[in-house]
C-alpha cells in the first residue's frame, strides 16, 4: 500500500486480463497504529533505545524534527519506518492512488477495529464478494494464537537476534526453530495478560499499549489526522466513529 508506483505497476499486469484483482484494505486506527509499530520496533525488534518515550517520539514526529533521535535507534532501516510513520499512516492519500486505477468494484476496504470485533462478519463479507462459500466461517475457531509478549531479557535478546548464524555454527545439530522456541518460552519472554480464548467485541489486550503516559501523544495525533481522515471518510464512505474514542 505504501509503495508509490505500486498501483500503476498492478493496473498495468491486469489490463489485458479478463478477470480484474480484488483488492482489500484494511485499516487501524491512525494513531494506535503510530503507537503499535513505535513499540514494536522497541520491544520486539529491539531497535530503539529504551529510554526513548513514545511521547518524545511523536513529538519528534510533529515537529518534523526526526534527525534528533538518530542516535536513540540503531539502524538505518528503522530510522526510516519510524521517520515515515505520519506518511504511512495519511491513508486517504494511499487509497486515492489506488482508486486512480482501480474501481469500487475491485476494492474493499475495512477497519482493524471491526475485524477484532467481528472477524466472521469481516471475512464472510469477502467470501461473499469472492463467491465463495461464506458458511466456513460459521464455525471457524478465532482463538488468539499469538498472543503479545514483553521481553524479559533485551539484553540476551539483542544478542541472539543479531548473532543468529555464529550461534547456529557454536551449535550445529541443534536446529534455529527448535532453540528460537526453547528460548521464546523459557528464557526470553513471558506472558504477561491472558489473551482471550475467542476474539470478542473490543481490542485485543495488549500490554503495551494500555500506558496512561500515551494520552497526550495519542491525542496529539489524532489531532494531526483530524482532516485527513474526514477526507478519508467522506471520499470513500467509510464509517469512522470507532476513531474518535
Amino acid at each position: 500500500m505504501y509503495q508509490e508506483t505500486t498501483p500503476g505497476i498492478l493496473a498495468q499486469l491486469f489490463a489485458q486480463k479478463s478477470t480484474q484483482p480484488l483488492i482489500i484494505f484494511l485499516l487501524r486506527k491512525p494513531s494506535n497504529r503510530v503507537r503499535s509499530h513505535f513499540n514494536f520496533s522497541k520491544n520486539n525488534l529491539l531497535r530503539v533505545d529504551e529510554k526513548l518515550s513514545f511521547e518524545a517520539f511523536v513529538n519528534a514526529l510533529l515537529s518534523d524534527d526526526f534527525d534528533r533521535l538518530k542516535d536513540q535507534i540503531y539502524d538505518e532501516q528503522a530510522f526510516f519506518w519510524l521517520k515515515n510513520q505520519l506518511k504511512y499512516s495519511r491513508y486517504y492519500e494511499h487509497l486515492q492512488r489506488w482508486a486512480a486505477h482501480f474501481s469500487a468494484e475491485n476494492r474493499m476496504v475495512f477497519l482493524f477495529e471491526d475485524m477484532v470485533a467481528e472477524p466472521k462478519s469481516v471475512l464472510q463479507q469477502i467470501c461473499q464478494r469472492l463467491d465463495i462459500d461464506p458458511s466456513f466461517y460459521e464455525t471457524f475457531d478465532f482463538s488468539v494464537s499469538n498472543g503479545t509478549v514483553p521481553i524479559r531479557f533485551k539484553t540476551f535478546r539483542r544478542f541472539i537476534r543479531f548473532n543468529k548464524q555464529k550461534i547456529k555454527r557454536f551449535l550445529p545439530g541443534i536446529p534455529l526453530s527448535r532453540l528460537k522456541r526453547f528460548l521464546q518460552s523459557s528464557v526470553l519472554q513471558r506472558k504477561v495478560s491472558r489473551q482471550p480464548k475467542m476474539l470478542k467485541p473490543g481490542p485485543t489486550p495488549n500490554v503495551f499499549e494500555n500506558k496512561t503516559e500515551d494520552a497526550a501523544a495519542l491525542a496529539a495525533l489524532d489531532q494531526y489526522f483530524r482532516s485527513h481522515n474526514q477526507r478519508l471518510s467522506e471520499q470513500f464512505g467509510l464509517d469512522l466513529d470507532c476513531w474518535r474514542n
